[in-house]
């Protein structure tokens, strides 16, 4: 169990264009097709974090979970009737101070604003299996907030996701992927159980619940790529391609 590979992929936008945060939606029916073929299954969160934690059994298929950051409206428009048609579920993170309106914090420069979900849109897709967490509400970087805007923060989006949708929100999104052992601090006090970041790598047995690594699905344009990210060496080998290049 200790090398058993636990692929999370991440997403943002399903979009045409060159972006940091999208990719197209013909890449995404590729990597969903790729998946599918060689027998993977998409499961939520909590099923991934329970093998990460031991607690559950070497799984006895192969599995992935998709995460979707942000909450933007392209999650409802192109990626939930191709999850629906495969029955697979995924996780989205909301910043739920900006559903219904556009990605209007402070953007990355080659970051496009974007529409974001509506409530109405996040309770359809939940009925379906589509599974929501918090993202903050504002979506600042956390370690330059004082402790009573961070407990805001942390507080705030996961009751709202729990009040509107009447289930558990108890797992993390960093916004930016910004954190620090303050921020997962308040996390535990909160009482939440896990976090994810945008480090490079696969989660396994073992990993600290509240640094979860992931794959941003960006990169993988290729089987190659595919293969390398679901085996769990990709991140090494990036490091030897950066290495090589350095030289």
């Amino acid at each position: 169990m200790s090398n058993l590979c636990l692929p999370i992929l991440t997403y943002h936008a399903l979009a045409e264009g060159v972006s940091p945060v999208s990719i197209s939606q013909g890449l995404f029916r590729w990597q969903l097709r790729y998946l599918k073929q060689h027998g993977y299954q998409a499961v939520g969160l909590e099923e991934m974090l329970n093998y990460s934690a031991g607690e559950s059994a070497k799984p006895q298929r192969k599995i992935v979970a998709l995460t979707f950051d942000d909450g933007v409206h392209s999650v409802y428009q192109t990626a939930f009737p191709l999850l629906r048609k495969l029955g697979w579920t995924a996780t989205v993170f909301l910043a739920t101070g900006y559903l219904g309106r556009h990605t209007d914090w402070p953007l990355d420069p080659g970051v496009p604003r974007l529409p974001m979900l509506n409530w109405r849109q996040v309770e359809e897709m939940d009925r379906a299996g589509i599974n929501f967490q918090p993202h903050s509400v504002t979506h600042p970087k956390l370690t330059d907030l004082n402790r009573s805007q961070l407990e805001q923060e942390l507080r705030d989006s996961r009751e709202e996701i729990e009040r509107r949708l009447g289930k558990p929100a108890r797992i993390f999104c960093y916004p930016h992927g910004d954190y620090n052992a303050r921020v997962i601090n308040c996390l535990q006090q909160l009482g939440y159980q896990g976090a994810l970041t945008t480090r490079l790598g696969c989660c396994r047995s073992g990993s600290p619940p509240f640094e979860l690594p992931r794959i941003g699905s960006a990169r993988l344009r290729s089987g190659f790529r595919m293969v390398l990210a679901l085996g769990g060496k990709y991140a090494q080998a990036l490091k030897i391609k950066q290495a090589l290049i350095g030289k």
